[in-house]
This record gives C-alpha cells, structure tokens and sequence, in this order.
C-alpha cells in the first residue's frame, strides 16, 4: 500500500534516523541485557507466588484452558464467552502454559515476566528506530518497565492479556515504522497481522491507528503539510476496520456476560475526568496502590471533576502551545489521553473507579514526552549530562525498589486483600474477598466478620450476603444461611447461584416444598438449565413425586444429553418405581459418560443386588470405594455385603471387619447403620462377644433417637443371633 501522501511526506520520514551499523551493535545489545536483567530483579519474585483474584477463572479452574493445548480447545478460544471480553490468543498462551506446567503456578508467572521483558526490549528498539536517541530509548523503556503501575500486569497471570497485547503493540508500532520508509505490501499486511494479534490478546488496542497518527506528527514528521492528514488516514483503513471490530466485539461480551453497570453517566464523566488525575499522580508518586480502587458511592462529586477538568484543559493546551517547538509533548498527552479512552470508564463495564493495569501502554506517552523534556534541558553540557545521567539512576532505582515492594503484595490472596485495606479500610469488594480466602483457609468465623462488614458498608452487597449464608452453612447454622441467602435474592433476584444454594440449604432443612419452589425459580431464570432441571428432579424424588421428579431428569437430558449425573438420578427414579432394568441401564450409561463417577457404582450396585447379582454388586462396590476412599456409606455398603451375603463365595469376614471399622471411624463412631455392619463383620471373623456389644451400642443409639424404629427392631433380631453364637445373613 503506498499513495501519494506516503510518496509526499516520503522524505521526511527516510530522514528519521535509524538504529543501524556495527558501532551501537555492541551497546544496542548491553542495554538489552540490561533492560531484561532490570525486569527480572524486580518482577522474577513472582515465580514464587500463587494463583490471587480471578486466575481460577482463567487457569486453574477453566476447562478451556486446563485441556491444555488442542485443536478443538483453539477452535472453542474464537467464541469463548465465560469472560468479558473476546482475546482467543490470550486463551491459546494459557492453554500452553497449561500443557508445560499444569497447575503449578510458577510457570504461568514466569511466562508473564518473559513477555514483559520482551515487550521492554522492544519498546527501546522501536523508539531507537523511531528517534535515533539511544540513551533516551533507553531510559524510557527501563522506567516504564519496572515503574509500580507495571506490578498488576505483570504479576497478575489473569492479566496475561495486557502484557502480551503490549508486546503485540510494540511489535506493530515497529512494522509501522519499517513500512512507512519502505513502502511495500507485504510489510504492511505484516503491520495488519501484528495489530490483529494484539487485538486479539486485548481490545484495549483499539486506539492504535490514533497512535500511529501521532506518530505520523512526530517523530516521522509526515504530517509536514496538512493536506497529508486525510491520506494519512485512508492508508489506515484496514486498521480502523479492525478497531471497530473489535469495538464491537468488546461491547457484545459485555452484554452477555452481564458485565454493564447501571452507572448514571454524569457519575461516569466525573470518575474519567477524576481518574485521568488520579493516573498522573500515581505515575509521578506511585505511592498507596492497591488491586483495588472501588467506584465511589455517588461519584467523586461535581467540584472534584471541575477542578480535574481544568486541569486537564492546562496541560492540553500548554502541549498544544509548544507544539512546534516540543512536539514530543503534544504526542506523549495526547498518547496517554487517547488510549486511556476505552477503559476510563466513560462506558462502565466494571465495579472499580480505576486500575493500575489501565495505564500498562498509556503511560508511555508520559515518559516520552518527560524524557525529552529534560534531555532537551540537558543538551550537550556535559557537568548537565553527568547529573542527568546521576538524576536517572536514582530514579530506577526508587522506581525498583517501590515495584518490588509493590510486586510482593501480589505473592497470595491473604496478602493483596489486606494490603487493600490497609490503603482503605472501607472497601467491601475487599472484606468480601478476605473473607473468602479465611474460609479457603478454615477461618470461618473471621471470614463471617469479614463479610458482615462488607455488608455494614454495603447493604445491597449480594455477593457478601451469599457468601456469608455459605459461612452460616459450613457451620451448620443452616436457619442463619436461609435467612442470609432470602436477603441475598432479594437484592439481586435472578441471580441463579444464590437460588440454588438457598434451595440447597432448605433441602437440607427437610423444607422440600420451599426447595422446590426455589428450583423452580431457578428454571424461571434460566430454562435451559440442564443443571437446575436435574436439581429439581432429586427434590421432587425426595417428596415422593417420582413421575413428575423422572420427567425432570429427562428434561434436563433433553437440553444436555451427555449430563452423567441426571442419567443416574434417573436411575433413581425408575429403581424406585421398580423399574430395575431400566434403572441399571441408566446407572451404565452414566458410568460410561463418566467412569469414575462413585456415586453411579454404588447406585448400579443396589439395583444389581435387587436382580440377585451379588459377585457384580461388589465389583461395583469395589470401584466405588476405590473412587472415594473414606467415604462411610460406601465402605460400609461392601462391609455389609461381604460379611452378610447369602453365598459363601461372596463373603469375605477380615475384608469387612476392616472397611466396617473403616467407615465407623469416618462417621464418627455414632451412626447405628454402621455399627450394626460392624456387629455382622465381627459375627463373621467368630468374635461374638464383639458383635452382642456392637449391636447393643447400636440399639441404645437407635432408641435415643427414636424408640421403636424399624432398625431398633432389626438389631435386636441380629442380637439374638450373635448371643446365640449364629451368624447373620442377608437376603433368602
């Protein structure tokens, strides 16, 4: 692609100095290793920290990405939609991490520090390319690249997304360059490719042909005469064809994800005017930075964002003002203003005012146009170059020293959530997530003070009241979680999780009408939930409505056909109609869907039992118990069979003593079921004074429960027999 305007401003830009010949070689690739070196003493720490925030949802706990590297998975990344927004390249760079390192999280941090570095490297040889200013280059890509704001991208493994976008930015601005003083079709479908791969590792790059405009103003000086300005940008239409796209892409996602808020947009004008404040402060004293800057309640307020905007109105118009004698300054702002555009928040997509990770490419534009500033300062005095150079160690160095600082923050959830609250204490996103990781670590009741403040600081916080029903529940304080969980679905009624463990809870309550009711809202909100149709068939199985409870498991295997669970649900069903061929064909469809799927054996092993098959009964059982070692009604299902099993060959009395006295202890020695197998296996091996005692401890529990029961009644026919010196069997 080349016309006329290229042809007309031609000049201007082969005169732009380039970083070529044997004479830097030597230096070009010193400070290169020095730039890599730089990058590692700050952010190498990470390789030593966990997974924080939201990297389940992109790592460790997508199954996108835990296939590791496929085809298929490749082909899934290009209409993903669990997320946000649409980057298939991010998703495909985690994938392989995955196939390398699975898991362990040391390996997807390093990946980010070596795209990091990469992107730093680059940075310097195309801005080299750019102006010919190697030392100037030089101190730009350092700063930036080690500058505190750097630390949420860097040491985030969910925000691969910036660091390999940026990389992907650097290398198009490169191809820009290489076209515009040799024109060719080929480097200019190469500069296409490139800006297509960022876009597809984040959209933010959407403001990149303004940035190549800029460029055009200075430093390649190709917009000497204004006549050029609308070739300019004819010769960019590919790559706004691409931003729009993209634009689109991002604002779609959005939508389905359900990520817009209801922000009122006078409220939204004031936090960009506010946070473009906020960003210069922070890149001149990146002091008190945290993972977290939640939108304040009703707004920063209008005087704030008048006092922001006249702020902003000086800078620009000083920049503009020194345009032909400093262009630099018109093009490091306007750099750091227009690309900051797509995530001020001027289109709310987030619960957060601002983000550190917002300024990874804008702040670029600050450090070119303050680098040059004192380097013009500087000149060619050289008392003025020894002190500069003097100012510029200093300053990597404070900047090093803050980043690390910043970067150790980020090592595990416990020490980010509280490092935000120590900035400011009145963040409920954060107690909120304290909250969840003390529960991950046991600390239920801390976590349920967390969540109660939360929830003092924001009423109408849903995800803080769901999450302390949890706590509620993990107690056991199962009336405290219900109630926990109504407040929760009043402040956000269709919000599925939430209905599913309230009904969850109230099942567990024995509340089975209430339950229901909830999984029918559940279907109310989402129809095509094969998950909630499946829910509702075991509550409905559970009150006794076996036809309606079996039309719902074949509903949901309607809309998912390959659903395991809902086939051995079924299962149920039928085997409680009495239905054991169906039943037991189910239970293996189940199995066959998911093979190791405990709870399928143990069902298709009752209904085999019923059928009188015994020796397949206990191969199941086997499995099941294999599955899910320590599980009590497991074990205590085969230590009943082989020691009561009609038939001698099936019964195995040491196997079953062992797996008896197994599950006893896993239940806590005070469930009569179990003790009356533990009674049976002792009966078994020949000890049967061990086996009257058992029994009686079990017919004691059962009457202290409830006298007369059917159990009770059984117990004492067994104990007959062990007083008698007889053993117990099962069955005809």
């Amino acid at each position: 692609m080349k016309d006329s305007a290229t042809e007309s401003v031609g000049e201007a830009a082969e005169a732009a100095p380039t970083p070529t010949g044997t004479g830097n070689g030597r230096k070009i690739a010193a400070i290169g290793a020095a730039l890599i070196a730089l990058v590692f003493v700050v952010f190498g720490q990470t390789v030593r920290f966990g997974f924080v925030y939201d990297d389940g949802l992109y790592v460790t706990g997508n199954p996108l990405v835990q296939q590791g590297l496929t085809l298929s998975g490749v082909i899934q990344s290009f209409a993903y939609e669990e997320t946000d927004y649409w980057h298939p390249l991010t998703w495909i760079t985690h994938m392989l991490d995955y196939q390398f390192y699975g898991p362990a999280p040391g390996g997807h941090h390093l990946t980010n520090v070596l795209i990091h570095a990469a992107t730093v490297v680059a940075l310097f040889l195309v801005l080299f390319s750019l102006t010919g200013a190697m030392w100037r280059c030089a101190f730009v890509a350092a700063a930036w690249g080690i500058h505190p704001l750097r630390v949420e991208s860097v040491a985030w493994i969910s925000e691969r997304k910036d660091v390999l976008s940026a990389l992907f930015f650097v290398l198009a601005v490169g191809a820009y360059v290489r076209w515009v003083r040799q024109p060719s079709t080929s480097r200019y479908w190469i500069l296409v490719l490139a800006y297509a791969l960022g876009l597809m590792s984040k959209n933010m790059l959407v403001t990149f042909p303004c940035v190549l405009l800029l460029l055009d103003y200075w430093p390649l000086r190709r917009l000497a005469e204004r006549s050029a300005f609308s070739s300019l940008v004819k010769e960019k239409a590919p790559l706004f064809v691409l931003s729009v796209l993209s634009s689109g892409s991002t604002f779609l996602y959005s939508h389905i994800s359900g990520a817009v808020q209801g922000v009122p947009l006078g409220e939204r004008i004031e936090n960009a005017l506010v946070c473009y404040c906020i960003y210069l402060r922070q890149s001149l004293w990146p002091a008190r930075l945290a993972a977290n800057y939640p939108l304040p309640v009703h707004g920063y307020g209008v005087g704030l964002a008048l006092g922001s905007l006249a702020a902003l109105g000086v800078l620009t118009f000083v920049a503009f003002q020194l345009r032909d004698k400093r262009p630099y300054l018109l093009v490091g702002w306007l750099w750091f203003v227009g690309m900051l555009v797509p995530v001020i928040g001027l289109v709310q997509v987030a619960y957060y005012a601002h983000a550190d990770r917002y300024t990874y490419l804008p702040q670029i534009g600050l450090w070119v146009a303050a680098v040059w500033v004192a380097g013009d300062f500087v000149g060619k005095s050289g008392p003025r170059q020894l002190f500069a150079g003097s100012v510029g160690v200093i300053i990597l160095g404070a900047l090093a020293v803050a980043a690390w600082e910043q970067a150790s923050y980020w090592r595990d959830e416990f020490t980010m959530w509280t490092r935000v609250l120590a900035i400011d204490p009145n963040d409920p996103t954060a107690h909120s997530a304290l909250g969840l990781d003390l529960a991950g670590m046991g600390k239920t009741d801390e976590a349920i003070t967390q969540y109660r403040e939360a929830l003092r600081i924001k009423p109408d916080f849903s995800k803080a009241a769901y999450l302390l029903a949890k706590a509620f529940e993990t107690q056991g304080r199962l009336d405290d979680a219900i109630a926990e969980y109504r407040e929760a679905a009043r402040i956000d009624s269709n919000h599925v999780e939430i209905h599913n463990n309230l009904a969850f809870a109230l099942d567990r309550l024995g509340r089975r009408d209430e339950a229901i009711a909830e999984y029918r809202k559940v279907l109310e909100i989402e129809p095509n939930s094969a998950e909630a149709c499946d829910n509702l068939g075991n509550a409905l199985l559970r009150v006794g409505k076996i036809s309606d409870a079996i039309a719902s498991y074949r509903e949901a295997l309607r809309l998912q056909p390959g659903l395991a669970e809902a086939h051995s649900n079924l299962g149920n069903g039928l085997l409680t109609q009495g239905n054991i061929d169906n039943a037991i064909a189910e239970y293996q469809e189940a199995l066959r869907l998911k093979p190791a799927y405990a709870n399928a054996h143990y069902n298709l092993a009752n209904a085999l039992l019923r059928k009188g098959r015994g020796e397949e009964a206990i191969a199941e059982l086997r499995q099941a118990v294999e599955l899910e070692p320590g599980n009590a009604t497991y074990e205590n299902a085969l230590a009943f069979l082989l020691a009561t099993a009609p038939r001698p060959d099936l019964r195995d009395g040491r196997q079953a003593l062992t797996l008896a006295k197994m599950a006893n202890e896993s239940s806590g020695a005070g469930d009569p079921v179990i003790l009356r197998t533990l009674a049976a296996a002792y009966a078994e091996v020949g000890d049967f004074a061990s086996a009257t005692t058992t029994a009686q401890n079990a017919i004691e529990l059962c009457e202290a429960r409830s006298r007369g029961s059917a159990l009770a009644s059984q117990l004492r026919r067994e104990l007959q027999l062990y007083e008698s010196g007889q053993r117990f069997r099962s069955g005809p």
